[in-house]
């Protein structure tokens, strides 16, 4: 007998409740906190693992917006986002830093485009600033937010 198998991919736009990526957001700061810098790292750097999910991921930053941790560019540590622009010029990683340094929490909105000639799609990004040793680390992750009618 033989069996056919159907293997096959796509682009999706999940919409994924807050409430989850401020969950693993929080779980990936009390690791750091409480494991240090290498394990947490390593656990948060893994594209198996429970801080890489559908398709948004965890990240860490220092203060001024350097990459410590980036799943999207593994290659590329120490990239500084600060001067960041989304579809619509806002420097919204700036914003998230700006917003961070005054409080533990802070979340702000972007408009991403996947592709050039894609519509603007609203995204957002929560973040937790944790401190190790006297050093600031500012764990986020970003997903996509529900789309408008008026934007559709």
């Amino acid at each position: 007998a033989r069996q056919v198998v159907v293997v096959g991919s796509g682009r999706s736009s999940l919409k994924m409740e807050r409430r989850f990526v401020t969950s693993r957001v929080d779980e990936a700061a009390s690791l750091l906190a409480t494991e240090g810098r290498d394990a947490a790292f390593q656990a948060i750097n893994d594209q198996g693992g429970r801080f890489n999910f559908l398709g948004s991921y965890v990240f860490v930053l220092d203060e001024k917006g350097e990459t410590l941790v980036d799943p999207s560019f593994p290659n590329m540590p120490g990239r500084n986002l600060s001067g960041m622009t989304d579809s619509v010029g806002r420097k919204y990683i700036r914003e998230l830093l700006t917003k961070i340094a005054h409080s533990d929490t802070a979340s702000t909105m972007f408009f991403w485009r996947p592709h050039p000639n894609d519509v603007a799609q609203r995204k957002a990004i929560y973040a937790r600033k944790v401190s190790v040793d006297g050093t600031a680390y500012i764990v986020g992750a970003e997903y996509l937010l529900p789309t408008p009618l008026w934007m559709k």
